[in-house]
């Protein structure tokens, strides 16, 4: 348990200390920078909350691994509403990445599910399932 929540803990001051360093680069009027401060701090509370509940996610499923368990296998698939597919619960998943992520070639996604003992169980993002997906 503290294992995440110290990688929590960096996750987050490390994005504090980004985002200041960017905005110190950005803005020479400190009146600015202030508010920009301000306004990341906020933006940067909701992100904790997501993390809060990602690494909540990720001790869960630590703690109980089993050789028997599938995990979300996400991929890029053609064919379906959103361009992401999971194989494990057959479902498709929408790309969360950026512009940037993008033009990198990478994809995202805040889908996470198990089958075990051939159920499924979906924590998060659900999508939608294979057949109401596609796209003829």
């Amino acid at each position: 348990m503290s294992d995440f929540k110290s990688q929590k803990q960096l996750v987050i001051q490390q994005l504090k200390c980004l985002v200041k360093d960017n905005i110190r680069n950005l803005w020479d009027d400190e009146t600015f920078r202030e508010y920009y401060f301000k306004e990341m701090d906020k933006e940067i509370k909701k992100v904790e909350a997501q993390l809060n509940d990602f690494f909540d996610a990720l001790q869960y499923f630590n703690q109980w691994y089993s050789k028997d368990k599938q995990y979300s296998l996400v991929l890029p698939r053609k064919g379906g509403k959103y361009s992401l597919f999971c194989y494990t619960c057959r479902r498709w998943i929408p790309d969360t990445s950026n512009y940037e992520m993008q033009r990198e070639g990478v994809y995202s996604h805040d889908h996470f599910c198990t089958k075990e003992n051939g159920e499924i169980k979906i924590y998060m993002q659900e999508g939608i399932p294979e057949k109401e997906g596609l796209i003829n």
